[in-house]
């Protein structure tokens, strides 16, 4: 019997206080499951004892290890940009502390599938967003509330939580613009069923041609429901 509630996808983002984790170290990070509303976050000014000391500025190893626990816990994960930034400076950031970092996962880049796909002016969120986000536009922060942020001004860290949070909803809603351009989407479901759609599981999908290969005929299926296309089966030309 396949089972057609799919997988979670966990769309997250993170903030730093630089762009190389080595020198840096994160300030906060915000995440979601597509199609569920609660919000989950961390940020490094929760710590207890934060601001008591130099060091209690960058300690950012519990809200390091959040993410990574949170990561795990999805069946596959969103994020923009987040192959060639997020993931690598979780990554660094864990093993600075001595942690392990997070297990491999599904991945599927926003970014990367906008390069491949389209032609925008800049696939830079911001951009994407106008054009796919919905209500759900990116927010800016000024050159001096980013300093801010990294000294501890806890009214410019409230800011820019609403602003990741921000980002974590915009990229959920160009994630969901652009899923019938992912053809290679992790499978969600646990069916096997070749006509299941692998985003989310609906049996809804229907024939969508055929296309060759020098050794391959490969079947096209399109799902109704959420868009996505996938291969439903290949055959060899003999």
């Amino acid at each position: 019997m396949a089972k057609l509630e799919p997988g979670r996808i966990l769309v997250w983002d993170i903030e730093t206080s630089d762009f190389k984790a080595n020198f840096g170290h994160m300030l906060m990070w915000a995440g979601k499951f597509v199609g569920e509303d609660q919000i989950y976050s961390m940020r490094i000014d929760e710590n207890p004892d934060y601001n008591t000391g130099a060091r209690t500025m960058i300690d950012d190893k519990r809200i390091v290890l959040g993410i990574r626990d949170l990561l795990e816990s999805a069946d596959a994960i969103v994020h923009h940009y987040g192959d060639r930034f997020d993931l690598p400076f979780v990554n660094t950031r864990c093993l600075e502390w001595g942690e392990l970092p997070p297990a491999a996962t599904s991945k599927i880049d926003t970014w990367r599938v906008a390069r491949q796909n389209l032609a925008m002016t800049s696939n830079r969120l911001g951009v994407l967003a106008e054009s796919f986000g919905g209500d759900n536009q990116k927010g800016g922060l000024s050159k001096n509330q980013w300093k801010l942020a990294h000294h501890g001004d806890k009214e410019v860290l409230d800011a820019m939580m609403e602003y990741c949070i921000q980002d974590v909803r915009a990229t959920e809603a160009i994630y969901l613009a652009m899923r019938p351009l992912i053809w290679n989407h992790p499978v969600m479901h646990t069916g096997n069923d070749e006509i299941l759609c692998p985003a989310c599981g609906s049996e809804k999908t229907h024939g969508n041609g055929t296309r060759r290969t020098k050794h391959q005929l490969i079947y096209r299926q399109r799902c109704t429901k959420c868009g996505t296309g996938f291969i439903r089966r290949r055959e060899a030309i003999k």
